[in-house]
């Protein structure tokens, strides 16, 4: 695997960070953008020697220059939108442990960001935390070089968001963060609750199909009190495009396809269901293409962090992605004052994006779920979470820690 260096401010010797294309494990809440004028060298190491290496495939060897003051954080499409979804496909509420796991994550980073805060050198003594041994209040003992530098990152982001005298939640986290399974951990972090995750195949189905259950109710919900009646055994198909514009198939009542459509085009309830039938796809559906998905997800990442679509925004020219304007939408971040973890990641599908000849040349992830008496079944796939299709579920190995449910 190949790794980049992360070098001690001090010039101690450099840690090797194993990069990896993608996301590791499951978010929890949003990487929050730091002031890159704030972050120290080492801190930026890694990304700008892959922004280079990038850049010097292309028509340029330009460097992303650091901002002379703090950028306003760019505002997203889903940003826009005035009120919340009356659809949520969050499904965090249906097993309290993901709050659980976000609030623990952020009272240990937020301490840790705290106590570093009150020493010389607030950056030098968060990376001492995972890098040196020697440190008195070094943790990364029982941690691989990956989990060390994510540690560091969140310590970071800590830091900085303290530093611009906000407060509230800091800086969401990952399921697979190591401090979730006892490891990680130092002496000032006593009494952690150990928060069981749901690790068996059958209760991690079962959430899902409790989440789909939700779903349903609150698209009924949504219908009904718009007083939009589906005649029963009448079978409609939502098809949503990556950029969360749905319509309606199944039926010739076209006043009844354009009341479903207006209610589920608003709010971005659209988005949500779509979010929706990601969260319920089987290795074997039919919808789903490995590279379909990939720049979708990267599109989400473009969206988030520099409020650009990647379709229609950007364009693949010299083997960079710039807006119309000939701006590198890397560079954009970098002088925004996204985490420079953010743009790593981002960095690393781009490559890979570049490679595959843009995002021109991968069809656009498009996704169907059908709605019939009131239930929402899954399409293009055997095992779904529909009346029906769930039978599965009981034949799946481990324990079901969630109590009894109805499979209708």
């Amino acid at each position: 695997m190949k790794t980049n260096s992360v070098s001690n401010p001090n010039n101690s010797q450099p840690i090797h960070v194993p990069m990896r294309n993608g996301v590791r494990g499951h978010r929890l809440g949003h990487l929050q953008r730091t002031d890159v004028q704030q972050q120290d060298t080492f801190e930026r190491t890694q990304t700008v020697k892959k922004y280079n290496s990038y850049n010097s495939l292309g028509a340029t060897n330009s460097k992303p220059v650091a901002p002379q003051a703090t950028a306003q954080p760019s505002v997203t499409q889903t940003e826009v939108q005035s009120n919340t979804p009356d659809i949520t496909a969050n499904y965090s509420w249906v097993d309290p442990r993901i709050q659980e796991m976000k609030d623990l994550l952020d009272e240990i980073y937020g301490r840790r960001a705290q106590e570093s805060l009150r020493t010389s050198d607030a950056r030098q003594h968060a990376w001492q935390r995972y890098f040196d041994p020697t440190a008195r209040h070094f943790v990364g003992h029982d941690l691989n070089d990956w989990e060390r530098q994510r540690a560091f990152d969140m310590e970071l982001s800590a830091i900085s968001y303290f530093e611009r005298g906000r407060t509230g939640t800091m800086v969401g986290g990952w399921l697979s963060d190591p401090i979730l399974e006892g490891r990680g951990l130092g002496n000032n972090d006593t009494n952690i609750p150990r928060i069981e995750h749901p690790h068996s195949e059958r209760e991690a189905a079962t959430l899902r199909f409790r989440a789909r259950n939700s779903v349903a109710s609150q698209l009924n919900a949504l219908l009904s009190s718009n007083g939009v009646f589906v005649p029963e055994n009448l079978k409609l198909r939502f098809i949503i495009d990556p950029n969360y514009n749905l319509r309606v198939e199944g039926t010739d009542d076209k006043d009844l396809i354009k009341q479903i459509e207006e209610l589920l085009n608003r709010n971005g309830n659209a988005r949500e269901l779509f979010l929706h039938i990601t969260q319920s796809r089987q290795l074997d559906s039919k919808q789903f293409t490995e590279d379909s998905f990939r720049v979708w997800q990267l599109g989400n990442f473009i969206e988030e962090f520099a409020g650009l679509n990647l379709r229609r925004d950007l364009e693949l020219v010299g083997g960079r992605f710039v807006t119309e304007d000939g701006t590198d939408v890397l560079t954009m971040m970098w002088d925004e004052g996204v985490n420079p973890h953010a743009i790593a990641l981002i960095l690393d599908e781009l490559y890979w994006l570049k490679n595959m000849g843009g995002a021109g040349n991968i069809p656009e992830l498009t996704l169907s779920i059908d709605f019939m008496n009131g239930h929402l079944f899954d399409v293009g796939q055997e095992n779904g979470f529909g009346p029906g299709q769930t039978d599965w579920i009981d034949r799946l190995p481990g324990t079901d820690a969630l109590g009894a449910r109805d499979y209708a």
